[in-house]
């Protein structure tokens, strides 16, 4: 039978402080890539919008704690209320939330009011959670809604239907699934002369498996890597007013392609229709 795992908070004292030299020396070696105070596993895109989260970890001031972190754009976490249908009114309020069930270490979730997350962003965040104290905290002021809609030079002419954003097909217990994450066109992003879904593929797979609020989404993006089954991007051209809708060439027969316009309310007589080998897959529907 194996052994339940205590959570870390609960570990002797010299268990927690033997993680916390461990992790400290692996933050010291780390200091030519993300500047000494912190470490992560994943690469850190500076300067990059899509990037509005990122994990990494970094010791207390205790001298015997290790913070496994969570960190997210408030942006990002209203774009997510948003797609999980939670109320429009839902305001959103820079925090830590401490979780103390992790066996290895101790989480924490990190909401902050930025545009995107990097370097400088995530040692900010560190030195306030220590200045406060490193327990609980909310703002009790919500982030103002013109950060959390920030515009982004969007033109939209006459355009007032349809979404932008990325989409999966994906085969679970007999039927052929549709997941997508999606945003109104004001919200998206320039790129040129379309205006996108700011958060690609892998972001929102690796999101949707930490998800407390999408259990479905969960199963599948823990089951499966983000590549394995046929996905693709709707875009939305400012010059032509039309829409983009590029995928597997497998998504490319009509009762999928129904699926994706109603999901994304799209008109049809507006949509542009093509594959691109970018969004190859090794899944078959069968």
């Amino acid at each position: 039978m194996d052994r339940i795992k205590r959570p870390f908070i609960n570990l002797p004292y010299r268990k927690r402080r033997d993680a916390f030299i461990r992790w400290r020396w692996r933050i010291l070696l780390d200091t030519p890539i993300y500047g000494g105070l912190f470490t992560s596993q994943l690469r850190l895109d500076e300067q990059d919008y899509s990037s509005d989260w990122f994990d990494f970890l970094f010791v207390g001031s205790d001298g015997q704690t290790v913070w496994n972190a969570f960190i997210i754009t408030a942006r990002a976490a209203f774009l997510d209320a948003d797609r999980f249908e939670l109320p429009i009114n839902t305001e959103i309020h820079e925090c830590f939330k401490i979780n103390r069930s992790f066996p290895n270490e101790v989480g924490l979730d990190i909401v902050v009011d930025e545009p995107f997350i990097d370097r400088k962003v995530i040692e900010n965040a560190i030195l306030h959670f220590r200045t406060l104290g490193e327990v609980d905290w909310t703002n009790p002021i919500p982030v103002p809604k013109d950060h959390l809609l920030a515009g982004s030079g969007v033109q939209l002419g006459n355009a007032s239907l349809g979404k932008v954003g990325i989409f999966w097909f994906v085969q679970w217990q007999g039927r052929i699934r549709l997941l997508s994450a999606s945003c109104p066109i004001a919200e998206g992003e320039l790129y040129g002369d379309m205006i996108t879904y700011g958060t690609g593929h892998y972001t929102t797979w690796n999101r949707w498996r930490k998800s407390k609020i999408a259990p479905f989404e969960r199963g599948i993006a823990n089951a499966f890597e983000y590549e394995e089954w046929p996905r693709g991007r709707v875009s939305y051209c400012q010059n032509t007013r039309r829409f983009l809708l590029l995928c597997d060439g497998k998504i490319m027969r009509e009762d999928l392609l129904s699926r994706i316009r109603g999901a994304f309310e799209l008109p049809e007589e507006q949509v542009t229709v093509d594959g691109d080998p970018h969004y190859q897959s090794v899944e078959n529907f069968a």
